[in-house]
């Protein structure tokens, strides 16, 4: 047990985190204008997070730390031998180094200092499960955006030298069918061949994983029965149930006003928007909570759907 803890005097801890090593700087006090650094490590391998949380922070210390790749698995890890971690929002912190000298330490006192300013916001750190779901979500969506890519870079190419096909061609679907009616349209040299076999193999290649993922996601939604409620009580696709179903992790056991072809959409990597027919996209942040109802518009005349 070290002095701190014995006197009962809580530190923030801030770690300024890296694949393979962290950086802390110990810090006494309540306020950014009397902090004090007690004590930094600097460049602690990863490996020992654990054995060094519980050598030298106490029960009372707040742990904060930049989000990163790894910061969620940071968390868990500190969770497991005691210690309490914060994961703070990157853009904030981001902006405060800005023009100024920085290394290790001191990001490390400067994370610290911002939690204690209050300026710097807090994310929810979501639990195994919701996170594995997220990485499938984030997955299908890359893959949807590299389809969207490769047909129109195949398009844009047949366009520049010519040929035009129909909006609703099976580019993906049945490639083959697509390249004898594209070589048939005109003439082409061995070199703008080889330009448009590449880029169907990567368009072949491209779709094959978007239905690899929704695939998963499907079969992921038919064993949840929440997700599988979302489905069949609000129309959403299973893909868009992904999205709900982490809105009601966020707010357990709320019921949630909903448009007959509402859904759910995930946009970027932190931000859950409902859009309906109905109303427009809302963000989170504006919902308004009110008898334990969940308000995702002013002008709503649908009854409440509950999941």
């Amino acid at each position: 047990m070290n002095a701190n803890e014995k006197i009962g005097e809580p530190r923030v801890v801030g770690l300024d985190a890296h694949p393979d090593t962290f950086t802390a700087a110990l810090i006494g006090g309540t306020r950014p204008a009397a902090a004090v650094v007690e004590k930094t490590f600097d460049k602690v391998p990863l490996s020992r997070l654990q054995s060094w949380a519980q050598k030298h922070t106490a029960a009372q210390d707040q742990i904060v730390l930049e989000a990163s790749g790894n910061s969620f698995e940071m968390v868990r890890q500190l969770a497991a031998v005691g210690p309490k971690a914060l994961v703070l929002e990157s853009g904030h912190l981001g902006k405060l180094k800005e023009g100024h000298a920085n290394n290790d330490k001191i990001s490390a006192v400067r994370i610290g200092k911002a939690y204690l300013a209050g300026t710097a916001k807090t994310l929810w750190v979501p639990d195994p499960q919701t996170q594995e779901r997220g990485d499938w979500f984030h997955a299908h969506r890359k893959a949807v955006k590299r389809s969207t890519q490769m047909r129109n870079r195949l398009r844009s190419y047949l366009s520049d030298n010519g040929v035009r096909l129909a909006p609703k061609t099976p580019l993906a679907s049945d490639p083959q069918k697509v390249k004898t009616q594209v070589q048939s349209a005109r003439s082409w040299t061995s070199r703008q061949w080889q330009v448009i076999e590449g880029l169907f193999l990567e368009l072949v290649h491209a779709d094959q994983q978007r239905r690899h993922w929704r695939g998963l996601i499907a079969q992921e939604v038919l064993s949840d029965p929440l997700m599988l409620a979302a489905v069949q009580l609000c129309g959403v696709r299973d893909l868009t149930a992904f999205a709900f179903f982490a809105v009601k992790v966020l707010f357990p056991g709320l019921r949630v006003i909903q448009a007959r072809d509402g859904g759910a959409q995930l946009v970027g990597d932190e931000l859950l928007i409902f859009g309906c027919n109905d109303f427009p996209a809302v963000r989170l942040g504006d919902v308004k909570r009110v008898d334990g109802c969940a308000f995702l518009g002013a002008n709503l005349r649908h009854a409440n759907i509950e999941v």
